[in-house]
């Protein structure tokens, strides 16, 4: 809903969270661990709290200077109330960013 939001495209039938970086790379989108405004930001399996069977996705709402990377997310794991939060330049190099 909030690439939506923001104007930009999301893929549908990407699978769990802890899916969409690897079916986006089979898909052709470019995928890796540099984030960008607007990116899919995607979370493995039990990864930073996401959920221990399926994953979680969010969007990168901020990049800063200083390499911190700031989220909006939603979803069941988080009692489905959108938030965000906000990770390091290490933390966010363990991530992958679908960039459309």
């Amino acid at each position: 809903m909030r690439r939506h939001q923001l104007g930009l495209p999301a893929g549908s039938h990407m699978g769990d969270g802890a899916d969409w970086a690897d079916t986006a790379r089979r898909l052709g989108y470019w995928v890796d661990d540099t984030p960008r405004v607007g990116d899919v930001i995607c979370f493995a399996r039990g990864q930073y709290g996401s959920d221990p069977s399926y994953g979680h996705v969010g969007i990168v709402e901020n990049v800063g200077a200083d390499g911190l990377v700031t989220t909006s997310e939603c979803g069941s794991s988080f009692n489905g109330k959108p938030f965000s939060r906000t990770f390091t330049a290490e933390q966010a190099a363990q991530l992958q960013f679908i960039h459309y």
